[in-house]
């Protein structure tokens, strides 16, 4: 296997053997497939959102999927697999919707995975550069966590066009639906970028838990303890 879906790969380069989180194989591979899958939804999300076209379940989708690849939060291959399925299915539809006919999307999802490589290289963005191709690592790894809050967020009702709208663009950079050659600047601004909008997706948050919660207060807490028995319990 080779995994680098974090910063905590074994010896600072990639886990080749299992994953130090407890990874296997079968999953690291099935998530490099599903972020490849979200990179080719994304451009057209965004050239839905272009049109003036509703995005927000296709928004919400890409975060939701791409918050399952965060280290220790999804290792069931079948859930991956599932996620995999949504994504060509909402690619295939806004396809339609958008008035083409993608070759690539009239595979099944089987006959899909079947064509992607078998490593992370060829699976997304990536570059022969080291310093850019850390850079380009940084991006992923700051998407992942922008979206863990996002989808939080989402389902307390907080959401931003504009905060999407860069995930979206910044899972375009470096593919073959990008459209721009960056230098190591170009992709460290792209970082910082990210960055900001991971300030940006905590404010969602905060807004939704307060909403919902109010604003936290000073508490007492007993830091003692004391004998309970089960609830329907009698002595």
């Amino acid at each position: 296997m080779f995994c680098d879906q974090c910063e905590q790969t074994a010896k600072g380069v990639g886990c080749t053997v299992a994953g130090v989180c407890g990874k296997n194989a079968e999953v690291a591979l099935l998530q490099d497939q599903l972020i490849h899958l979200l990179r080719r939804l994304a451009p057209l999300v965004e050239q839905a959102r272009s049109q003036g076209m509703k995005t927000e379940i296709y928004d919400d989708f890409i975060a939701d999927a791409l918050f399952a690849t965060l280290t220790n939060v999804n290792f069931d291959p079948d859930a991956i697999k599932s996620l995999q399925t949504q994504a060509l299915v909402h690619a295939r539809t806004l396809a339609a919707e958008l008035g083409e006919v993608p070759e690539d999307l009239a595979l099944s999802i089987e006959e899909y995975r079947a064509r992607l490589p078998e490593t992370v290289v060829g699976l997304g963005a990536f570059s022969s550069d080291a310093d850019v191709d850390s850079a380009m690592q940084m991006l992923l790894f700051g998407l992942k966590g922008l979206c863990a809050y996002k989808d939080h967020a989402a389902r307390l009702g907080q959401r931003d066009s504009a905060l999407s709208s860069f995930v979206c663009r910044a899972l375009m950079a470096g593919t073959q639906w990008d459209g721009q050659v960056r230098d190591l600047g170009a992709w460290l601004d792209l970082v910082l970028e990210c960055g900001r909008a991971n300030l940006k997706a905590m404010e969602l948050l905060d807004a939704g838990n307060t909403g919902h919660f109010g604003d936290p207060v000073p508490s007492q807490v007993d830091l003692g303890h004391r004998k309970q028995g089960h609830p329907g319990f009698r002595a």
